[in-house]
């Protein structure tokens, strides 16, 4: 049959079915009929011979209609989950460490959200959130993200303050025990250490305002109320994180009674503290022993 110069049925794909262009799908209706099993992956090697629970990178769905509608994976996840588990390490290097754990009871409780407050600044992490049954880890996604900030911040367990306007340069000293003896057939000095002590110390010096949110401008009255919040703060006895604009952070005590300065004009108010490094601040046990952290012992 010839029909304006074309040959219908001559072509070599003439009788092929034609690709079928299907946009998103965003809904599934199923009717008249009693259903066992709804299984989608975007897998085309997948087959009705190898269902099974298991999720991969291509399940979209899976519905074994056991007294639910859920077509997700956390009904799976469930029945393989007693504890979810965020992990942190910065990126390029190899040891996780533990920053939230959340138990699990029902479905309602993987819905959580954990905040992490000690990242160094022009830091990228990798983020790893994993489910766990007696101890035994299972599925897990990580994700990247970016550490930035600016100025200075100090972080406890009850508050969290920070201030980006003429901070000093952070000087710090490095504290070792060292004891210098002369000898009386020796020209020169020896030297003994007598202890492991090799820790930071120094002090930080920066005006705190408060800015009315509204016209950007400085708040007196509120300013007064919070130097008086940041000075109780530092003197609450408590450990904290320092964390400055230059990647430095350190788990500290303050160490001295802090001081509240003009700067130039009775608005402009420097608070200045001196502290000493008390323990590892990327070490999950030494912020739980210091109140940091609720993350236990098992998950060191």
């Amino acid at each position: 049959m010839i029909f304006l110069g074309t040959t219908f049925f001559s072509g070599k794909y003439t009788l092929s079915p034609l690709n079928a262009n299907i946009d998103g799908i965003s809904q599934i209706q199923m009717t008249d009929g009693t259903y066992d099993h709804l299984f989608i992956s975007a897998n085309p090697e997948k087959g009705p011979a190898n269902i099974h629970d298991e999720w991969d990178e291509h399940t979209v769905l899976n519905a074994d209609f056991n007294d639910n509608l859920e077509a997700g994976n956390s009904g799976f996840s469930l029945k393989n989950t007693d504890t979810m588990v965020i992990k942190i390490r910065e990126k390029g290097t190899m040891d996780w460490k533990t920053i939230e754990t959340k138990r699990v009871k029902n479905v309602e409780d993987f819905n959580f959200y954990g905040i992490y407050r000690f990242a160094r600044n022009n830091t990228d992490y990798e983020l790893m959130l994993l489910s766990t049954i007696a101890g035994i880890e299972n599925s897990y996604v990580v994700r990247e993200v970016r550490s930035e900030f600016d100025g200075m911040y100090l972080i406890g367990n009850d508050g969290l303050f920070g201030t980006v306007y003429d901070l000093d340069g952070c000087d710090t000293t490095r504290n070792t025990t060292a004891s210098i003896v002369n000898l009386l057939n020796n020209r020169y000095a020896s030297v003994y250490s007598n202890g492991i002590s090799n820790y930071d110390s120094g002090s930080v010096t920066g005006t705190f305002l408060k800015l009315d949110p509204d016209s950007g401008l400085a708040d007196e009255a509120g300013g007064i109320g919070l130097r008086r919040e940041f000075i109780d703060f530092l003197c609450n006895q408590k450990p904290k994180v320092l964390k400055l604009f230059d990647g430095r952070i350190w788990l500290v005590r303050i160490t001295d009674t802090p001081s509240d300065t003009q700067n130039g004009h009775p608005d402009l108010r420097q608070i200045t503290f001196s502290w000493a490094e008390i323990g590892d601040v990327n070490s999950v046990k030494d912020l739980y022993q210091n109140g940091l952290t609720d993350v236990t012992s098992e998950w060191w």
